[in-house]
């Protein structure tokens, strides 16, 4: 799933009553390991302002579970995702080129970063998440690519962190 340039947006899965599954399989898309017809992102931010994510469950995304790039003022809270400890590059949410983003009671359990921040982020709030198995909050893949922006103001507060066993 895309967003893209919006302001604004709340996204809840929640409710009283259950109208369905509020948890996003990839499997259920006809996502497969052939080269073809693989789904990489549960869920793409794209320019996201002045928004909150709220109560979603994320599983079993190859690749990352949740990208964010260009987003200004983005709030995660709430939030889960999942994937084997097997599981290689499926790094909960990487955080491209934003500035404002908060995640906050939430958990991440993948076999790789629990948080990776790209280049060009600045201001991310890491509070009381708890990460793992995995590699934990990573500031990573710097200096790679010409022209790459610097990160700047990381804050990690209250968090758990259980490493990967292999």
């Amino acid at each position: 799933m895309n967003i893209t340039a919006t302001s604004l947006l709340l996204l809840l899965a929640s409710s009283t009553e259950v109208f369905g599954d509020t948890i996003f399989y990839v499997t259920k898309y006809e996502a497969k390991a052939d080269g073809n017809t693989d789904i990489t992102q549960n869920l793409r931010f794209n320019f996201i302002t002045n928004s909150m994510v709220k109560d979603i469950t994320s599983r079993d995304s190859k690749q990352f579970q949740m990208n964010l790039l260009g987003c200004k003022n983005l709030t995660f809270y709430n939030v889960g995702i999942s994937a084997p400890e097997v599981s290689i590059n499926t790094d909960g949410i990487h955080i491209g080129r934003s500035s404002g983003f908060n995640i906050t009671n939430s958990t991440v359990e993948t076999g790789d970063d629990c948080v990776s921040i790209g280049d060009g982020s600045e201001q991310i709030n890491i509070q009381s998440v708890t990460c793992g198995p995995g590699y934990g909050i990573s500031v990573g893949s710097l200096g790679k690519c010409p022209n790459e922006e610097p990160v700047v103001g990381i804050s990690v507060k209250n968090c758990t962190f259980t490493p990967r066993m292999a």
